[in-house]
């Protein structure tokens, strides 16, 4: 089950990253800087979350494997 879980919030990472890169291309093709900005927001919100929601259950904290 927790892996489910995981593989959600990943997909919702996801999503709303390729939700701000094409809300920041757009805003840059129309020369809008408020949709830029917001498209900025997005992809910022999608690496909060990254690190807000942690690693993945049983996955080392890092370091060499020592």
């Amino acid at each position: 089950m927790a892996d489910g879980n995981y593989r959600y919030w990943l997909r919702f990472q996801i999503g709303l990253t390729i939700a701000g890169i094409l809300a920041w291309l757009a805003g840059v093709a129309i020369d809008n800087s408020f949709l830029s900005g917001v498209g900025t927001g997005v992809m910022v919100s999608a690496l909060a979350i990254r690190f807000l929601r942690g690693r993945r259950p049983g996955e080392a904290s890092g370091g060499d494997g020592a």
